[in-house]
């Protein structure tokens, strides 16, 4: 019986430790008090950060490729949208993101967190 047991936990601890691998997708948002402080936030906040990417100012978005992805074939983005209401708005999609169950992996949402946070520290957003 004890050695039955010990086979069945052993059959479950790969679905015990891959559950806690996948994070809630949810957009961050993020309000400044006027779109292009939001917009100038976000571009200094990526380059401190050593993010490669080409603004378009004309809609106020940026989209980066995730830091997670360097050096291999996966690609997963973060995109940055700023608007009228001088919200920011960060999503992800991507490689590592499971889009019809709303997750996405881990080390990617510790990448958004940390930008977020980068964004907060600047002292230029509201709430």
């Amino acid at each position: 019986m004890m050695r039955r047991r010990n086979l069945v936990m052993l059959a479950l601890l790969p679905l015990v430790s891959g559950c806690n691998r996948w994070r809630p997708n949810e957009a961050r948002t993020l309000y400044f008090r006027h779109p292009q402080v939001a917009w100038d936030m976000a571009l200094v906040v990526l380059q401190r950060h050593g993010y490669h990417f080409q603004p378009d100012p004309n809609r106020y978005h940026i989209e980066v490729a995730a830091k997670l992805d360097r050096g291999g074939t996966r690609r997963s983005y973060i995109s940055i949208q700023v608007f009228d209401d001088a919200s920011l708005e960060i999503r992800v999609h991507g490689d590592h993101v499971l889009s019809s169950e709303g997750k996405m992996h881990r080390k990617l949402a510790a990448e958004v967190d940390d930008l977020t946070q980068a964004l907060l520290a600047t002292g230029q957003a509201v709430r």
